[in-house]
């Protein structure tokens, strides 16, 4: 139970705060110590290098910790989940330059029916009925808050213009996040790696994009946080929360199973969207407070229903073992 309530609190503690400094670093500006000006940081690409570097790190310490490991998988198969990795990252931290993170987030949850598309067609996975009207509960809550946004005084009002294009990045990026997650799930069935040869073997291939992305911009980045030091504590700590939360990730997994896990994220999802609401005074018209209210209903009825299905496999194996003893 120790063991349980340090993993869950962990990922829920660094993934709030690795979305808060997200939020922080792309949409507010930083004081320049030689101008006095208030300078937006702009480079998505930076930050994707900041976040992976962190995770190519702790995926070794995780590594040397587990060793030794008997599976391995050519290194070429991590290339293609790592650039897809990388482009959903690059998307993301682009569309919160068009849409708020409350909004970002109710567009993220609707990944689940794009990876139940790509498992369908990537890996031949069904899914039950209830799995279905879950995802369409998201999805139905994420336009009920847009709508409910678009009316009022809202900040999602005022960046409606550019709603659509915001909509079109975290589309991308639900797309390039649903193919990196089926892919994975190919690469663990066909080679039985270890989770943290996974995430140092992604990364390491991610690392690589990322800087490649932001190499010939690397000058006016560094001069950028040399004149905004508190822009360079906060990308320092992203990257820390990221590395962190990535390594907890891998360990509740292992330890405590798919349903715990998705139970944190939901938790740190929902909380995230709240802090984010308070922090940065956020307005949320009615209608918007039922979309929010919809989509989070639907996210813990998928945390249910998961627990469901691992209970039932639980109950089987347990079945088969006792046929097989007799």
């Amino acid at each position: 139970m120790v063991e349980f309530l340090f993993c869950f609190i962990g990922l829920v503690v660094s993934y709030i705060a690795w979305g808060f400094f997200q939020e922080r670093i792309l949409t507010k500006p930083y004081l320049s110590t030689s101008t006095g000006n208030e300078d937006k940081f702009t480079n998505g690409e930076f930050l994707v290098f900041c976040n992976r570097i962190g995770s190519v790190l702790a995926g070794n310490v995780g590594i040397y910790f587990t060793a030794p490991h008997e599976s391995y998988a050519p290194p070429f198969l991590y290339s293609f989940c790592a650039m897809s990795n990388v482009l959903s990252s690059w998307f993301q931290y682009e569309a919160l330059k068009f849409i708020t993170f409350p909004m970002q987030v109710l567009a993220k949850s609707c990944k689940i029916v794009a990876t139940m598309g790509m498992g369908y067609f990537m890996n031949a996975k069904t899914y039950s009925v209830g799995q279905i009207l879950t995802a369409l509960t998201i999805t139905v809550g994420l336009i009920v808050f847009k709508v409910g946004q678009s009316t009022g005084k809202t900040d999602d009002h005022e960046l409606s213009p550019f709603f659509w294009l915001g909509m079109v990045l975290i589309s991308c990026y639900i797309i390039a996040d649903a193919f990196t997650s089926n892919w994975q799930e190919k690469i663990y069935k066909e080679y039985k790696v270890h989770n943290f040869q996974m995430m140092t073997g992604q990364q390491t291939f991610a690392s690589i994009v990322a800087l490649a992305m932001c190499f010939t911009q690397l000058p006016e980045i560094f001069a950028f946080l040399a004149d905004h030091p508190q822009c360079l504590i906060h990308t320092s700590l992203m990257a820390v929360c990221s590395a962190v939360g990535s390594t907890i990730i891998f360990i509740t997994i292992k330890k405590f199973g798919a349903v715990m896990f998705v139970t944190a994220m939901t938790a740190r999802m929902i909380m995230s969207v709240l802090l984010s609401i308070f922090i940065f005074n956020h307005k949320i018209a009615f209608y918007g407070g039922v979309g929010l209210t919809i989509s989070f209903l639907g996210l813990t009825t998928k945390v249910y229903l998961k627990y469901l299905a691992s209970e039932k496999k639980r109950k089987q194996k347990e079945a088969s073992k006792g046929q097989t003893s007799i």
